[in-house]
């Protein structure tokens, strides 16, 4: 008797010790840590530290595979691993675990999941056979995490645009000062330019601008100042090229997706550069035709709004 009761508490022990065990495999928890989130398994966490802009992996049984171009090829064995993967250019995939049955001409699902993580430069690590519960509570944290690293990807896209756009900007100004400062060269410093040498530079400059573009539009208009330089300068083409400056700003585009406005006294076009995406579609900017009469803004705006919708009609059709 004293043995039955002795090997029923023992059994009922190893089924509770089980349960537990089973339980723990199944636990999981998503916390807010200071910084970040957090989420933690049984034999594995993951953790998101947005000042560091980082994952960081620690686990007690992974496999971490290098990028294959690093290190020659060799076997890699897994094990222990905590690492930090940068959030931009990571790549999270839970995908089943298959096995082949004999008989079966397709996989047979396990009913465990491999978490493959990925990051820009190859580097791989892989948490095989986990549960499906664990599986599920970590896609629901990975989904949370990814609306965060999409902000970060697409904002410091933006913030390398905005830097190519003014390291561009500076650059053209550069170019720009060179050009002009050669023209003057040989002008009086002090006195004021006729109006054979203002037209003279004007020429100067705009052959420079159409030089660069390729093209020489159909209709053309510019401004200039006393010291001969041109204030604003806009060349259209009959397929839609244009080239525009103002501001010491050039630019060479099309009007396909171009914004046209008229303003007190100008006309504003904004165009696509070549940093220009779906995701960053800010418009370049140009203000012109200052000082031309309302008749012939009108007439500007008209002819630019009809290059640009024929465009965006061919490249809808």
């Amino acid at each position: 008797m004293a043995l039955a009761l002795i090997l029923f508490f023992l059994v009922a022990a190893l089924c509770l010790l089980v349960l537990d065990l089973y339980r723990r495999s199944r636990h999981t928890l998503i916390l807010q840590v200071p910084g970040g989130l957090r989420f933690e398994a049984q034999k594995f966490s993951v953790q998101i530290n947005r000042q560091q802009q980082d994952m960081q992996v620690q686990c007690s049984w992974a496999l971490l595979t290098p990028p294959s171009e690093s290190v020659p090829q060799q076997p890699v064995q897994p094990g222990a691993v905590d690492h930090r993967f940068a959030a931009v250019g990571i790549a999270v995939e839970v995908r089943h675990c298959e096995q082949h049955q004999e008989g079966v001409s397709a996989p047979v699902r396990t009913g465990r999941f491999d978490i493959v993580i990925r990051d820009a430069d190859g580097t791989q690590l892989t948490i095989a056979r986990v549960n499906g519960a664990v599986a599920a509570s970590f896609k629901y944290f990975y989904l949370q995490v990814r609306v965060w690293i999409d902000k970060l990807e697409k904002r410091l896209e933006r913030e390398r645009i905005e830097r190519l756009r003014a390291e561009a900007v500076e650059e053209q100004a550069r170019q720009h000062a060179e050009l002009m400062a050669g023209l003057r060269a040989d002008k009086p410093t002090h006195e004021p330019l006729s109006e054979t040498d203002c037209n003279a530079m004007a020429e100067a400059q705009i052959a420079s601008w159409r030089q660069a573009a390729g093209f020489t539009g159909q209709h053309s208009a510019h401004h200039t100042d006393p010291k001969g330089e041109v204030l604003w300068f806009v060349d259209l083409a009959a397929d839609g090229r244009i080239t525009l400056h103002a501001h010491k700003q050039t630019i060479h585009a099309t009007l396909l997706g171009a914004r046209i406005v008229a303003t007190m006294g100008e006309i504003e076009v904004g165009v696509r550069d070549a940093y220009w995406t779906e995701d960053n579609p800010d418009l370049c900017v140009f203000l012109v035709l200052k000082g031309h009469s309302v008749e012939s803004r009108r007439a500007w705006k008209e002819r630019l709004e009809i290059l640009g919708n024929g465009l965006a009609v061919g490249s809808a059709a």
